[in-house]
């Protein structure tokens, strides 16, 4: 069955995990439950969305808390991306195709949200500027309001954090608006990755004989 975390109520897992460990034991697997891939890969997904809803921030002598804060939002942001590179690959998306699974969750919301901290596009122009050409279309769309794929801009941040370009205070930006733009999209990755996992075993759970559900 593969790797699978044997107490189910350890802090910060997704919500759904224990119930996944609970037909896990009982000899389901991911395949079964609509997952793609193995136990295992499911529990690699879950560890990973832990690490992220665990962080609590780095310390930094000489930094002020300003500063601090957003570093540890683009930290967030790139352990969060980390956990939803996982959950992609178990429901078989990319951040090409997950569009319609992210529409229950207000995406163009939250990237008028996210505008309010970006009002002259310091950020998003930085980041633009800094990815390859197909990143690049999409972050224009976004741009110009043709399109709400908010995963695109949670990539783009991580990918250029990652490479050493994008610091708290990249492009000029206000390092409280670097904090802000990172909470969003950290928050509304983990509520989708956390929403649907929980859904997808839930939805397994519900086609099972009443003996075997446990009701």
């Amino acid at each position: 069955m593969g790797l699978i975390v044997r107490d189910p109520t350890l802090h910060n897992m997704p919500s759904g995990y224990a119930a996944f460990c609970d037909l896990a034991r009982a000899g389901h697997h991911a395949h079964t439950m609509g997952f793609h891939g193995k136990n295992g890969d499911v529990s690699r997904f879950a560890a990973r969305f832990r690490v992220a809803k665990s962080f609590e921030g780095i310390a930094l002598e000489g930094y002020t808390n300003e500063t601090v804060n957003g570093y540890n939002a683009l930290l967030r942001v790139f352990l969060v991306w980390s956990a939803f590179e996982r959950f992609m690959a178990l429901i078989q998306e990319t951040p090409q195709t997950i569009l319609p699974r992210l529409r229950a969750y207000a995406p163009a919301r939250n990237i008028q949200a996210i505008r309010k901290h970006d009002r002259s596009q310091l950020w998003l122009s930085f980041l633009t500027e800094r990815v390859n050409s197909k990143l690049r279309k999409q972050l224009e769309a976004i741009r110009s309001g043709t399109s709400n794929n908010i995963t695109f801009f949670a990539a783009a941040a991580r990918h250029i954090f990652a490479h050493g370009h994008l610091s708290a205070h990249a492009n000029g930006a206000d390092p409280r608006d670097v904090d802000a733009i990172c909470g969003i999209l950290f928050s509304f990755h983990m509520n989708v990755m956390d929403k649907e996992f929980d859904r997808v075993v839930g939805k397994h759970k519900q086609r099972l004989p009443n003996q075997t559900n446990g009701e």
